[in-house]
């Protein structure tokens, strides 16, 4: 919930979407995983896991969550 602006990322939005792209290059790139099967989003302060109230809740929020739907 803190607000971010730097010349990289506008918006906490940018950054948590920067974190997940991250992480689909690196499951591509190193894990062998086909680019048409994954999906990257970014929810910045809107999904948090724990309050922002601290600076160790605001860390636990700073993650990237990974899905598998096996069909």
């Amino acid at each position: 919930s803190t607000p971010i602006s730097t010349d990289r990322y506008r918006s906490n939005w940018d950054l948590s979407t920067a974190r997940a792209v991250s992480l689909v290059h690196f499951l591509i790139e190193h894990g062998g995983i086909d680019g048409s099967r994954l999906v990257a989003k970014g929810f910045g302060e809107s999904r948090p896991f724990a309050p922002n109230d601290t600076p160790e809740n605001r860390a636990l929020n700073r993650r990237v969550e990974v899905s598998i739907d096996i069909q």
